[in-house]
């Protein structure tokens, strides 16, 4: 029941059925956000109308991340994060608007999309990679005002015809955390007062 894109500072204890609480967890910063899982994409080549993904697009104007407003499947146009492709049989996943780069977050398999825990500094890239079933990659998005965004993907089936892909995006601008399990420093760790638990 948390809000996708608030940072903030936990720690937890738990209590025995006689009443009994246990000592403090350490304090660890966490800034949940949105993902969805099994997304089903084709190549430009094989239909263009299901080529194209946008994490976020504030469709209303209104500044707030809307349910209707992430991870949009649609055809190809330049106001997209990133397309599909097909090339010589290997299928490629390739940045489309000039902000939006590409790096890939590792150079083995990952287990899951919550591997991914914080965006990477370095390695981006406005070139594609070729998507790799089990390989995880990061996009760093430039909005224009001052703040970067960050959007991750796992890859878990490719075929000629489709990418089937995990995504999440992190909608608390400029906050490279990725996952909704820790990755970044504990509040002991900047500093932070902890006054409260969940």
């Amino acid at each position: 029941a948390l809000t996708n894109g608030v940072p903030l500072c936990l720690t937890v204890s738990a209590e025995s059925v006689e009443g009994w609480e246990s000592l403090w967890s350490d304090a660890a910063a966490d800034t949940p956000r949105p993902e969805a899982r099994n997304v089903l994409m084709t190549p430009f080549e094989v239909d263009p109308a299901f080529s194209g993904f946008r994490f976020f697009e504030n469709l209303n104007g209104d500044a707030f991340v809307d349910d209707n407003e992430l991870g949009i499947i649609r055809g190809a146009q330049a106001g997209n994060d990133f397309s599909i492709s097909l090339t010589d049989s290997t299928v490629f996943i390739d940045p489309v608007r000039s902000a939006t780069e590409i790096a890939l977050y590792s150079t083995q398999p990952i287990d899951d999309l919550t591997s991914i825990d914080v965006a990477p500094v370095v390695g981006y890239s406005p070139i594609g990679l070729s998507a790799e079933p089990g390989f995880g990659y990061v996009f760093e998005i430039d909005e224009g005002d001052g703040f970067l965004r960050y959007g991750a993907l796992r890859v878990t089936h490719v075929g000629q015809q489709f990418i089937i892909f995990d995504w999440s995006y992190q909608t608390d601008a400029g906050n490279p955390q990725l996952s909704v399990r820790g990755g970044l420093p504990t509040a002991d760790e900047k500093g932070l007062v902890v006054t409260g638990h969940r």
